[in-house]
């Protein structure tokens, strides 16, 4: 099986360091990436089990932070199309 995920590198405030946001959409991923501080969308071709499932668990945790993020009303640092962002 193959499937096809996208990632994008981006700075938040506050770390040093850059962060990577995953996502299975390209729409999505490119709506995330032109904001501002972000850079280009990077495709991933995966093929193996194991790599599509670490992907597909990443996606899921990270909607999952991003949505109890906007039910606590904390400020947007990431945009998933949930929320006001």
């Amino acid at each position: 099986m193959k499937k096809i995920f996208y990632s994008v590198i981006y700075n938040d405030w506050g770390f040093l360091a850059p962060h990577e946001m995953w996502f299975d959409d390209l729409e999505q991923a490119r709506a995330f990436s032109n904001q501002d501080y972000h850079d280009n969308v990077i495709v991933h071709t995966c093929t193996r089990q194991s790599t599509i499932e670490k992907h597909e668990r990443t996606i899921a945790r990270q909607e999952a932070e991003t949505y109890i993020q906007n039910l606590l009303g904390e400020p947007d640092d990431v945009f998933l199309g949930m929320g006001e962002g």
